[in-house]
């Protein structure tokens, strides 16, 4: 074994340059194949970035002709009504003509339009922008005597005739514009074209050149070891037989070991079956003591005097202790619950019905605090759901809502819903206190309450989230602290 082990297939040496020659390698192919890509990816970019401002080019003299034909049929027509059409759509025109000479000059973002910074194209528009001018002012003056009561179709020959005679030259000079950023584009093109061939020049002489100093010594020196693995052989026959002994020694050891350990699994998982039926048995059982103690206690207090305040004190503080005992145990029963049995039967469900059958159920609530609930399903009437879960759901958001209003207002709650692609959203909206925006993401924790002078278990939220989490849903908060909050769970259609 000694000799066997002491024979070395390759130098290390000799391995350790060939790996960093080939890492070497590699990374240069990779470096050039993301240098490549980002080019393209570039290249695309600017090359949609470029046909749209040719389009808008283009369609600034579609505009002009539009213009200046809404112009000639105000003129011409003897129809008051289609007049005024014609001057609203006139003005329509115009606005739109304005914006993108602009924005095709000097940037819009709201257009997507960037800004100019081909020196031919701004000589061009700043000739361009003498006849702009003049038919933009003349075809504004047009659109406005259309409201002149006393209408005569001579008041606007002179305006029509300037708007004509500048006509031809804006088209003209437009078409120059268009020209110059399609020459822009293509020399664009030329370039990339000449980035990627020097690209992909560098990269066949790199793998040229991994070819011969990595390929070829790796392959001789695996002729090397060929011939020593060759040798090697019958020493490993050997030990294969020798080694064939002892794992079946250790086979017949392992095989002892498994059956007592099957054993001890066996005994465990008794111990923990009993462990479980332990732990429900003392749960369950807590519930007797708990009511026995609140009697006696009830019992107790009877018995004290009035006028002994300080006793009446202790007695209020231990009411208070075994009622919070009391719901403490009801919420580890409804944690349990949550956890463990959250329904996953669907049926078709209509969300009005289920929000009348709520606000039934908290009327008082409602009446109390003065709330106004208002409901708009058009959009979604109905989901396939478990009905056991959306009563949930909505019940903690509409309670929540109330119990979390402002002092300042009586809680103005609606409620929508809407689908975009695989969702249909329902969308619970207040006026309440609101959350901070850092603690958003806490109200969602089991036991988190952000405001202690409301009653409460912090476990509902908790348990929305886990039955949207269970069915492929989400929901989303957004609030503002003062104005109210937005409560959006996404159904997975």
């Amino acid at each position: 074994m000694e000799k066997a082990a002491g024979h070395s297939s390759i130098p290390s040496d000799s391995s350790r340059k060939l790996t960093k020659l080939y890492i070497l390698a590699l990374s240069a192919v990779a470096l050039l194949t993301l240098l490549g890509q980002i080019l393209i990816q570039r290249a695309v970019s600017n090359q949609t970035e470029d046909s749209y401002v040719v389009n808008m080019s283009g369609r600034q003299r579609m505009l002009s002709q539009k213009i200046c034909k809404l112009c000639l049929s105000i003129e011409r027509s003897p129809d008051s009504l289609f007049r005024i059409e014609s001057a609203q759509k006139l003005r329509a025109a115009l606005d739109t003509w304005d914006k993108f000479h602009h924005g095709l000059r000097l940037g819009d973002t709201s257009v997507n339009l960037p800004v100019n910074t081909n020196h031919q194209v701004e000589l061009l528009f700043e000739e361009a922008d003498y006849y702009f001018k003049e038919i933009y002012t003349n075809a504004n003056i047009i659109s406005s005597v259309i409201e002149n009561q006393h209408w005569n179709s001579r008041l606007i020959l002179g305006n029509i005739e300037t708007i004509l005679l500048n006509e031809s030259s804006y088209l003209n000079l437009m078409d120059s514009i268009v020209k110059e950023f399609e020459k822009e584009a293509r020399l664009k093109v030329l370039f990339l074209k000449k980035i990627e061939l020097v690209l992909f020049v560098i990269t066949i002489l790199v793998l040229l050149l991994e070819g011969f100093f990595i390929f070829k010594p790796a392959a001789q020196k695996i002729s090397e070891v060929i011939a020593n693995l060759i040798d090697k052989e019958a020493q490993l026959r050997n030990l294969n037989n020798q080694l064939e002994i002892k794992i079946g020694e250790r086979t017949n050891e392992l095989f002892e070991k498994n059956q007592e350990l099957e054993m001890k699994n066996k005994q465990l998982d008794k111990i923990n079956k009993d462990l479980d039926n332990f732990v429900y048995t003392a749960s369950h059982d807590l519930k007797a003591p708990i009511k026995n103690i609140e009697a006696l206690f009830h019992l107790l207090k009877g018995q004290v005097p009035e006028t002994q305040s300080k006793a009446n004190e202790i007695t209020e503080m231990m009411d208070e202790s075994i009622v919070r005992f009391k719901d403490v145990l009801s919420e580890l029963g409804n944690i349990g619950k949550a956890q463990g049995d959250i329904e996953t039967g669907t049926e078709k469900v209509v969300f009005k019905e289920v929000v009348e059958e709520i606000k039934l159920s908290i009327k008082d609530q409602v009446q109390s605090s003065g709330a106004v609930i208002t409901e708009d399903f058009k959009a979604a009437p109905e989901i396939s759901f478990s009905l056991k879960n959306l009563r949930s759901i909505l019940f903690n958001l509409l309670s929540n809502a109330i119990k979390y209003k402002t002092p300042e207002r009586p809680p103005v709650i609606h409620i929508s819903t809407k689908m975009i692609k695989d969702y249909i959203i329902l969308k619970v909206s207040d006026n309440g206190m609101g959350i901070k925006e850092n603690e958003i993401s806490e109200i969602f924790n089991m036991y988190k309450r952000l405001h202690n002078h409301v009653e409460g278990s912090g476990v509902g939220m908790y348990i929305v989230k886990r039955i949207m989490d269970n069915n492929g849903g989400k929901i989303e908060v957004e609030s503002k602290v003062g104005v109210g909050s937005t409560f959006k769970v996404y159904f997975k259609c």
